[in-house]
């Protein structure tokens, strides 16, 4: 089995190529052939982890039932996995520690944005929710490069005046 680039013009199109060409890949493997199909599944990278939800659950929901031999997980699954192998440790920005220092970096930009202080700060945990929406913007790809187009583009977006100042804090703490 080779390893492929799937490229498509936009999101259902990259979804229909990948539904397809897993049908093709996945097809029934002869009774003597199950282990192989184990050892070595299919799979499938991608960027962050809710996509990698939302992958599994379109392909388990298309092929109606759980499917054999499909991993789908994230670069940094992979990353993490080949490390293994290789007998490296993880490293520790990958475990709890990271998460941790990631969740406190957080609170402590979010406390320091005005718009995000102003609005959140009489609540009881009121950097929690920030941190989860952190967590999904970097999950998604969200890097310091990216921020000031970011902003740019929650300048004229929908919403409130004050909805889209408070999405522009949160890209800058996410950065």
């Amino acid at each position: 089995m080779e390893s492929v680039l799937l490229l498509a013009a936009g999101a259902r199109a990259a979804e229909r190529a990948l539904l397809e060409r897993l049908d093709a890949e996945l097809a029934a493997p002869a009774p003597h052939q199950y282990l192989e199909h184990l050892a070595l599944p299919v799979r499938v990278v991608v960027p962050s982890n809710s996509l990698r939800r939302h992958v599994a659950a379109t392909v388990v929901r298309h092929r109606q039932r759980a499917v054999l031999g499909l991993q789908v997980q994230t670069l940094h699954a992979l990353s993490l996995e080949v490390l293994e192998r290789w007998g490296e440790p993880p490293p520790l920005a990958g475990g709890r520690g990271g998460d941790l220092a990631a969740e406190l970096l957080t609170r402590r930009f979010a406390a320091a944005e005005p718009e995000l202080a102003r609005t959140l700060g009489a609540l009881q945990d009121p950097w929690g929710a920030v941190a989860a929406t952190v967590r999904d913007l970097l999950d998604a790809g969200l890097e310091p490069a990216h921020a000031a187009a970011a902003e740019e583009n929650l300048e004229h977006g929908p919403g409130s005046a004050d909805q889209r100042r408070r999405a522009r804090a949160l890209v800058r703490v996410a950065a």
